[in-house]
């Protein structure tokens, strides 16, 4: 089994747990000698968790569920004609199916369309984006210490953080203005695997958006492909954006004490 095979075949049945007792072990032995693979079935894990537990489940009315119904009989006969390997059917029917309730569970929650955009993780992936193409640390960059002693005078609280059981270490840090004149703070974190910017600032005006789960106060959310962190301590905000799983980042910083 190929890196191919197993996104187009068996990723989604996998993560619904699917799979017969035959091929779960071919599957798990690609798997686990594909980094790439493992990471796309944890986000995939997670996203279908997300969704069970954050959009509510609405009985679709009759006459569109036949109209789903049909369009899948439609594009069933017409993938039919086409493929000659009938093997591929039955994942094309599934994700087309998948991709349909993705769509209603976004559209039919309280009879309206929820927006999820949030300016502030808008902001903050603008910024992590930015840091992968050049980030010249001011201060830290020598010892974690540094870091936390420019960060407590400024905010008054060590907002530094071990992401080593992540394979993540400090590369400092900066200290900046904003253009209306207040301090934010930016430390990166890189490993060979990823990396993570932390933005600090005093924001009194910041919510934390629902649809998070919560860790020692420490909100988790996927957005937008990134995964987040955002907490408060002493009316410091600090956002954190990866392209690290959110398992990930729940299980670096679970280790901290409450």
């Amino acid at each position: 089994m190929n890196h191919r095979q197993y996104v187009e075949l068996y990723l989604g049945l996998d993560a619904d747990d699917e799979l017969s007792q035959e091929k779960r072990r071919e599957v798990s032995d690609h798997v686990t000698s594909c980094k790439e693979c493992e990471t796309l079935l944890a986000t995939e894990r997670e996203t279908r968790a997300m969704l069970r537990e954050n959009v509510p489940q609405i009985p679709a009315p009759d006459a569109l569920r036949q109209r789903i119904s049909a369009s899948l009989d439609a594009a069933d006969r017409a993938e039919s004609r086409i493929m000659s390997a009938r093997r591929f059917k039955r994942p094309i029917r599934w994700a087309a199916a998948v991709a349909i309730a993705a769509l209603l569970a976004v559209i039919i929650v309280n009879g309206r369309t929820h927006s999820t955009a949030n300016p502030a993780f808008d902001a903050a992936i603008a910024s992590y984006v930015d840091s992968q193409r050049k980030f010249v640390p001011t201060v830290g960059a020598a010892s974690t210490d540094e870091l936390a002693v420019a960060l407590i005078n400024q905010f008054g609280v060590p907002l530094v953080w071990d992401f080593s059981s992540i394979g993540l270490t400090s590369r400092g840090g900066r200290i900046d203005k904003t253009p209306d004149g207040k301090v934010v703070a930016y430390s990166l974190y890189q490993g060979s695997k990823g990396s993570l910017l932390c933005i600090i600032k005093r924001d009194d005006s910041f919510r934390f958006p629902s649809g998070d789960q919560v860790v020692k106060g420490i909100h988790f959310y996927r957005y937008k492909g990134y995964s987040i962190a955002a907490t408060n301590r002493y009316s410091v905000f600090c956002v954190m954006v990866t392209n690290l799983s959110v398992a990930d980042l729940e299980r670096a910083l679970d280790r901290l004490p409450a």
